[in-house]
């Protein structure tokens, strides 16, 4: 593991611009490169910037966040897409030749608002982009996996996966009581398995056994003791990392300690996970090739490796993003650097 700390920042690719109101906490981090490799998912990048097939694909921060490509020698930017943003977080992945990503946008005024996401695909061989599903359907998290998407809904406690092109939709979790968040907040799968949250828990589910006439519907499902109020997570190698929603402090737990939910799951033999707490005010993160990059609530980024130790200061910064040997984050003045990893 590389414990080099780099604090030179060797290429500005944005011009300074304002920072979007609620581009923070408000839109979750997703998965970088190298985790969503492992899920099968046939996607290179998550977030605000992604490498597919020699290209890079992000969101403008110049441009109302719009949907842009450039070629991975930092050349000329080429707009894909009139669809502003406001925020930076599309969650980019690929599949079929296709890119998909999330149009983020409040209504209302000052405190009161309310975000809409709406999932796009661009399609990468004939330049079209296509709404995924009919107005209305706000989705709040989402993942692409053999040919389907799975996705959340932001209005309900609702799990739901489809056709590429937004067909065949399938319920597959319905809500379960008014006591939890009103809606998953992040997906991801590996090997098979489906893991989710809400504000109250991190669930994981067989997705053989995810499918139309099992939805599951247990509100008496106990809450696992060492898993509380998760905010971002990751399912990376053996284990589950996360972020408390409350305390800011980043813990994780062996996935195989979190039962999986299955056709013979009862709320009886669902185990709880050990956690472990790693650090604390962390605000987001990444990893790529066993190590945790992550930044805090003083925007600083750093880097250590998979159990919390040696942590190493990068530069003045937040959202890390990872892509192949480039590190990406915003700046203190809110301009996109890269860095090598």
């Amino acid at each position: 593991m590389k414990t080099t700390i780099i604090a030179l920042i060797l290429l500005v690719i944005f011009c300074g611009c304002s920072r979007a109101e609620g581009s923070g906490l408000d839109i979750p981090f997703k998965i970088g490169p190298d985790a969503l490799e492992r899920t099968g998912n046939r996607v290179t990048g998550g977030g605000y910037i992604a490498e597919h097939e020699g290209q890079f694909y992000f969101a403008n921060h110049e441009d109302n966040n719009k949907l842009y490509r450039m070629d991975t020698g930092f050349g000329e930017k080429q707009k894909l897409s009139d669809c502003q943003n406001d925020t930076f977080w599309l969650d980019i992945q690929f599949a079929d030749d296709k890119l998909f990503y999330l149009q983020n946008t409040k209504t209302g005024e000052g405190d009161n608002f309310e975000w809409e996401t709406t999932l796009y695909s661009y399609d990468l061989i004939h330049g079209a982009e296509t709404r995924v599903f009919d107005p209305g359907v706000s989705t709040n998290s989402y993942v692409v996996y053999e040919g389907w998407i799975y996705y959340s809904s932001r209005e309900e406690m609702e799990l739901f996966k489809s056709r590429l092109d937004g067909s065949d939709v399938q319920l597959l979790i319905e809500p379960y009581g008014e006591q939890y968040y009103r809606c998953f907040n992040s997906l991801q799968i590996v090997e098979g398995r489906l893991f989710l949250n809400d504000a109250e828990r991190i669930l994981s589910f067989g997705l053989d056994y995810l499918r139309p006439g099992a939805v599951w519907d247990d509100p008496e499902m106990p809450l696992p003791e060492g898993v509380v109020c998760p905010y971002l997570f990751l399912a990376y190698d053996q284990y589950v990392f996360y972020i408390n929603r409350y305390t800011a402090e980043f813990c994780r737990f062996n996935s195989a300690d979190l039962s999986i939910i299955s056709a013979n799951t009862s709320g009886s033999n669902v185990s709880n996970p050990n956690m472990e707490v790693l650090g604390e005010g962390i605000r987001e993160f990444t990893i790529s090739e066993n190590v945790i990059y992550y930044s805090t609530f003083d925007r600083e980024v750093y880097k250590m490796g998979l159990d919390g130790k040696e942590p190493g200061f990068i530069e003045e910064g937040y959202a890390p993003n990872v892509i192949g040997n480039h590190l990406f984050f915003y700046d203190k003045n809110d301009k996109m650097v890269c860095l090598p990893k």
